[in-house]
């Protein structure tokens, strides 16, 4: 009698986009429900996705800052994030802008 193999087989793109979008907000157990399989199948994809989002909170620690030397790098993180959060003006600058009349 032949032995029975365990079958392991990789993610699909689509089991992978659902794990990386809900890791932050769902167990391990209820994405796997949500799945159909069991959690030994993506326990390694899903502590990987963990790994990824866990992310510093501020630009501040996204920036990468020399001390000693005394300088400090954006990062395209930083960069990305701060134009995200930049206010736009309130007003309009048309009320700003005054013509000059010339001779004609």
């Amino acid at each position: 009698m032949a032995k029975a193999k365990k079958q392991t087989h990789d993610l699909c793109i689509v089991e992978k986009f659902y794990i990386e979008h809900n890791c932050h907000k769902m167990t391990l157990e209820s994405i796997c429900e949500d799945l159909k399989c069991s959690p030994e199948y993506a326990e390694a994809y899903y502590k990987e996705c963990l790994d990824k989002v866990k992310r510093p909170d501020t630009i501040d620690k996204l920036m990468m800052v020399n001390s000693k030397r005394g300088y400090a790098i954006m990062s395209k993180e930083a960069s990305e994030r701060g134009e995200a959060t930049k206010k736009t003006a309130t007003r309009p600058l048309s009320e700003h802008i005054h013509r000059i009349r010339g001779n004609k």
